[in-house]
This record gives C-alpha cells, sequence and structure tokens, in this order.
C-alpha cells in the first residue's frame, strides 16, 4: 500500500499532454508550493479518467517520483465496505498515515464493476477528512469513463482524460519494453504490430 515509486515519466510512453498537465498541476505544485498560492492554488483532488489498461496507474507513480511523495495505492475493492463508519474510519487513518509521510499522494483505483454508490459516498467521505489535513496530500483517483462527467466534478477539482495511445505512442511503448532485451523482430515486425 505504501511504497516510494520507482516509476518516473520518461518511462511511460505517450500521453505527452496528460504527463505535462501533471507536472504542471501536482509535480511542481509538490516542489514549489511558494508559486502556488491565492488564485494559483492547485487542485488537491484529481481524477484521471479513461479506458482500463492505459497507464493511469503508471501516470500516478510517475507524479509520486517526480514530487519526490509518498505513495499510497488503494484498490476500491479493498475498501472496507460493510459500514460507512469503516470505512471512514479507514480513510482517517489512510490521511493520518500520509500526513505524517508528506508529500504524499493518495491513489484510488475504481473498476467498473464497482458499486456506484460505495464511490460517491467514497468521495464525499474524501472531501470531508481532506478539509482537516495538510495541502501537501494529495487525492488521486483513477476509473474507467463510463462515470458522468458531472458527479467527477463533484467530487474532484480536476479531471483529467487519459485516451488510449496513438499508434506512434505504442511503437514507443513496444520499443521501451524490448529495449533490453534481445529479440529477432525487424523494425518492420515493430511497426506492424504497433498497428
Amino acid at each position: 500500500m505504501i511504497h516510494f515509486s520507482g516509476v518516473c515519466f520518461d518511462d511511460i510512453a505517450g500521453q505527452e499532454l496528460v504527463k505535462q498537465e501533471l507536472r504542471e498541476n501536482v509535480t511542481l505544485a509538490v516542489l514549489r508550493p511558494e508559486l502556488f498560492t491565492g488564485l494559483r492554488t492547485p487542485a488537491q483532488r484529481i481524477v484521471l479518467i479513461g479506458p482500463e489498461g492505459n497507464g493511469k496507474t503508471m501516470l500516478a507513480k510517475a507524479v509520486a517520483k517526480e514530487s519526490k511523495a509518498t505513495f499510497f495505492n488503494i484498490c476500491g475493492s479493498s475498501l472496507p465496505s460493510a459500514d460507512l463508519s469503516d470505512v471512514r474510519k479507514f480513510v482517517e487513518v489512510l490521511f493520518a498515515v500520509a500526513q505524517e509521510m508528506q508529500p504524499s499522494i493518495i491513489f484510488f483505483e475504481f473498476t467498473s464493476d464497482e458499486s456506484d454508490v460505495s464511490f460517491y459516498e467514497l468521495l464525499d467521505i474524501l472531501r470531508e477528512v481532506q478539509k482537516r489535513v495538510d495541502d501537501r496530500v494529495i487525492i488521486m483517483a483513477a476509473h474507467s469513463s463510463s462515470y458522468p462527467d458531472h458527479t467527477l466534478n463533484r467530487g474532484f477539482e480536476k479531471v483529467i482524460f487519459v485516451d488510449m495511445l496513438t499508434e506512434e505512442g505504442r511503437l514507443q511503448l513496444i520499443q521501451n519494453m524490448l529495449g533490453n532485451h534481445g529479440n529477432s523482430l525487424s523494425q518492420e515486425d515493430i511497426h506492424h504490430i504497433a498497428k
């Protein structure tokens, strides 16, 4: 659950606009908080939306690494779901630990098969608890794009869409993955796979 990420933005293929937005809205804000005061106050709750398997978790890990932040990765299915008071206690303890280890990024992963009700209730709990902690604890979340935008805007200050990789991004991903491994693929084969 708690770790220091070894993933950096250079390890992630494509998604250049998303990486730039995360650098400007999170990394720079954590590393240089004096630049973000008054009207430039950075978002404290950011959600990455898009199809499953397109790198949202890797992006969150890269943000943590480049921000020199402790990374907390929580799956929605691992939350205590029997009682909302248990969820509230879990979130309060999580924030207390994150506060001690700040700067911190708490990353919640939601899959499309989890209950919408628990997702909405968790958003309310996160907003309430975050009001009581330092601004160097940032919430990030990821889920499939099946939730309506107005719901996300209710719970998060910034919504970032992470699209599927373009052909160029897929090519970069394949080359990154094969980079240090011997293989018999020609450049033509690699380009064909990327299509």
